[in-house]
């Protein structure tokens, strides 16, 4: 006998020494047949070793237990993840560091992954001009070009029938967007001539790429609500308005461009009786023999014809350059043309945030 089948027959022995045992106090006939079975004598000895018959444990190599990868050690190689937003890692065969890979222009990582970027969202919509609406692709890459039926304009994101922004119109019905721009407050008849359709806007989202967004962020002055109105540069294609600088909604702040407005309408610069007429919200008094449109520019912008300088001391105003505000310029005060005045005249003031800037200014 091998040792190992001597230590699978140990159990039982054990087993007939207990049942001689019983035999020998006249104990075994009382008891009921299946109360000590084999079984149940089995788990009354220690089971920790003892092996049922006919089992047999099967011998486990050490090559068969899983072992951790010793290549692992900042990182397990064929990893990946994202070093920035255009660097891609991969984990080298060591597994002691990321290799990185730039990705191709247009593309960013995600995942671990060069992947193109995506410039729109599925079912975004918005309009190119009047007459073509833009419908993001399913791939999120680009918009495809979804021309409107024949008498209906693109307004914010969808073609609808009426006129486009910018015609002239009698009142709200002859609009595609439901809007006239008969005055300050859109009654018709108008009292603003020309009067203009349009569409009421929130961002530039909502108008077209040959519209800006007209914002009331420093003052309603006439044109009560945010709405798009044509881009102009120096003309208007609509006889009777004229292009002005006007604030706008940029990348969610305030910027300043172009526009054919209502020449009633009063910009940076202009000569004003109140706050209530200049759409850079304050009428500055006091410091020209006129009103002066302006505003105070600690925070904020200037049009793109102003500096933002220390027009009073402590004090900084959008004011209208002299030629492009260099020093050393010849170029008048905008304000001197084509009369001379005598309380203005150029001098170079203090830009806010540093620098210096030839600007219209009192002669005082």
């Amino acid at each position: 006998m091998t040792p190992r089948q001597f230590k699978k027959s140990l159990p039982w022995l054990e087993l007939l020494w207990i049942f001689l045992i019983l035999s020998s106090l006249g104990c075994a006939q009382s008891l009921p047949p299946d109360v000590l079975s084999e079984r149940d004598v089995f788990e009354l000895l220690d089971t920790s070793t003892a092996e049922l018959p006919g089992q047999d444990t099967p011998d486990i190599a050490v090559e068969d237990i899983a072992q951790p990868d010793t290549r692992c050690t900042a990182c397990c190689p064929g990893d990946r993840q994202c070093q920035s937003d255009s660097v891609r890692g991969i984990c080298n065969a060591s597994g002691t560091g990321f290799d990185e890979i730039a990705c191709a222009n247009g593309e960013l990582c995600e995942d671990g992954n060069c992947s193109v970027a995506a410039v729109c969202h599925l079912g975004e919509k918005l309009c190119h001009d009047a007459t073509t609406l833009l419908v993001c692709r399913a791939t999120g890459t680009g918009f495809a070009t979804h021309p409107c039926e024949q008498d209906s304009v693109c307004i914010v994101d969808q073609c609808v029938s009426g006129a486009s922004n910018g015609t002239t119109c009698a009142s709200a019905q002859d609009c595609a967007a439901d809007k006239c721009r008969c005055g300050s407050d859109d009654t018709c008849p108008a009292s603003w001539t020309p009067t203009y359709c349009t569409n009421s806007c929130v961002d530039q989202a909502g108008c077209t790429t040959s519209e800006w967004c007209m914002a009331t962020a420093y003052h309603s002055a006439g044109h009560v609500y945010d709405h798009c109105v044509r881009r102009c540069d120096q003309a208007c294609t609509l006889a009777g308005l004229e292009c002005k600088h006007v604030p706008i909604h940029a990348d969610g702040a305030i910027g300043w461009q172009q526009a054919c407005v209502q020449k009633s309408l009063i910009s940076v610069g202009e000569p004003c009786t109140s706050d209530a007429e200049c759409v850079a919200g304050t009428c500055l008094l006091g410091y020209f023999n006129t009103g002066y449109c302006s505003r105070r520019c600690e925070t904020g912008s200037c049009p793109s014809n102003a500096a933002c300088v220390e027009l009073r001391t402590g004090e900084y105003w959008c004011s209208l350059t002299c030629g492009d505000g260099a020093l050393g310029g010849s170029a008048p005060c905008p304000l001197n043309v084509p009369d001379q005045r005598f309380d203005v005249t150029c001098k170079t003031k203090a830009v806010h945030g540093g620098g210096v800037s030839r600007v219209c200014s009192s002669t005082n």
